[in-house]
């Protein structure tokens, strides 16, 4: 008898707890032109990314190397500004040891809306040949200015006493290639 009487008031305690929800389904549809960090499990090209040494009151860049060699023998790298302000990136200049390295962008700057917030993500592309990789590795200082409609916002990669997070994943990545 205390069996089913256990029974019963165990029954009824747990029917109480299942909860049905009645709302309907508030998922909205993926946008494509949004930036969504969604996580896949297909790899469809390796890179590595990071900041460079950020100064205050300038926006900060992202730098991400691409290690896929392209058919011409070129890697690609992007940049890429996340701030509030939109960014029309012209050409990117590193400079190795004081010398200067000019790259034109590949196409029109892209420009999308961060989900959840007021930024925007204008990034674009260059093309750098495999050689310059290799000097970029055993260069003791890099600086970056990125010339935008707005004027070059430069930043420093690797000095003295500084590494950025950016030179720290590309010589991640210079390691694991097959070194160009």
């Amino acid at each position: 008898m205390k069996l089913v009487l256990v029974s019963l008031v165990t029954a009824i305690a747990l029917s109480g707890c299942i909860v049905v929800s009645t709302k309907p389904d508030s998922t909205k549809p993926y946008q494509s032109n949004v930036i969504d960090f969604k996580p896949t499990d297909q790899i469809s090209r390796v890179e590595t990314k990071g900041q460079v040494i950020c100064e205050a009151s300038k926006p900060c860049p992202e730098i991400t190397f691409e290690w896929k060699l392209q058919p011409n023998n070129l890697y690609k790298v992007r940049a890429d500004f996340y701030d509030n302000e939109k960014f029309d990136i012209q050409r990117i200049v590193f400079r190795l040891d004081g010398q200067p390295h000019e790259f034109n962008v590949t196409g029109a700057t892209t420009q999308r809306p961060v989900l959840n917030s007021q930024m925007v993500n204008s990034s674009n592309y260059i093309d750098v040949p495999a050689s310059f990789l290799n000097n970029f590795n055993s260069a003791k200082a890099i600086d970056i200015s990125i010339v935008t409609e707005k004027g070059d916002i430069s930043h420093s990669i690797l000095k003295e006493d500084k590494v950025s997070f950016a030179y720290k994943t590309f010589n991640s990545g210079y390691r694991q290639t097959s070194n160009p």
